[in-house]
């Protein structure tokens, strides 16, 4: 499986406002590359989002650079211990965050969130990346709003189209959402950067 891409080159890479991540990113990043025509098309394949912390002063400024952070973990089923890796349910995941009041911390970060970076031969779709000082953000916007603050402001919108009890369905997304927190938090901790990549 193939990783998806980011913003341009070394020198046309730039952070997005956080207004145009939060309107428009999942289809930014949802709509491109062979799986999402795939998709289009009905053919079931796998997607998901794979993060990796990384050393500040060796975040990536193009989307060459977050691939070949990447180089050891070839699809969405081959990752590191300490990646954080969620199957499928990742834009849920964004929905989720975008229910924080506005104002109440930088919502679009812990997923689409960061510096996009296009894959040059316009194949795949974006790859992110995330300076220390937004990792840092990340994690506090996550530390200051509970899963059950959040869970209540969606008012069963995560829910509603999964076929399943609303209860187990909270429990998926309390479980992400830990999984999430504990990420950012360790990268946080040691003043990391993060790279992030979506694959479909």
């Amino acid at each position: 499986m193939r990783p998806v891409a980011g913003a341009g080159s070394p020198t046309a890479a730039r952070p997005l406002t956080t207004a145009r991540r939060c309107q428009w990113a999942p289809l930014l990043f949802m709509d491109r590359g062979p799986r999402a025509a795939a998709r289009r098309e009905g053919t079931a394949m796998g997607f998901s989002m794979q993060a990796r912390a990384v050393p500040a002063t060796r975040l990536p400024q193009h989307f060459a650079g977050v691939a070949a952070v990447f180089a050891d973990t070839d699809d969405g089923l081959d990752h590191l211990e300490t990646d954080l890796n969620i199957s499928k349910d990742f834009s849920e995941v964004h929905k989720l965050c975008l229910t924080a009041p506005p104002g109440h911390g930088s919502c679009e970060l812990p997923v689409f969130g960061g510096a996009i970076h296009e894959d040059p031969a316009g194949i795949e779709a974006p790859s992110v990346t995330l300076e220390a000082g937004e990792v840092r953000e990340a994690a506090e916007f996550l530390r200051t709003h509970p899963f059950d603050e959040l869970w209540r402001a969606a008012a069963g919108g995560i829910a509603a189209h999964w076929g399943l009890p609303e209860p187990e369905v909270r429990d998926i997304f309390a479980h992400h959402y830990r999984r999430v927190l504990d990420f950012y938090e360790r990268a946080a901790d040691s003043g990391d950067a993060v790279v992030k990549r979506f694959l479909y």
